[in-house]
């Protein structure tokens, strides 16, 4: 799913800080890890098992973007 959204005020800043903490690298990282932690938070947890695979592996890739990301690795050797 593609969208376009634009945050002003409070949640522009939230997105800025997660990513000056390391939280995520881009803005769409930390909108995707911020709407998994509401689902986490907020939803009741699935009956279904291929629910629970798919949100599994999403999160599964949605780390792996994260971590196997050669530009990212630049960032941190520099900490």
């Amino acid at each position: 799913m593609n969208m376009h959204i634009k945050l002003v005020g409070e949640a522009e800043r939230a997105v800025n800080e997660i990513i000056e903490r390391g939280y995520a690298s881009n803005r769409t990282e930390a909108i995707r890890h911020a709407v998994l932690e509401c689902r986490d938070r907020h939803l009741p947890k699935t009956t279904s098992v291929e629910d629970d695979d798919f949100f599994e592996r999403a999160a599964v890739e949605s780390a792996r973007r994260v971590w196997d990301n050669a530009k990212d690795d630049k960032t941190w050797n520099k900490y």
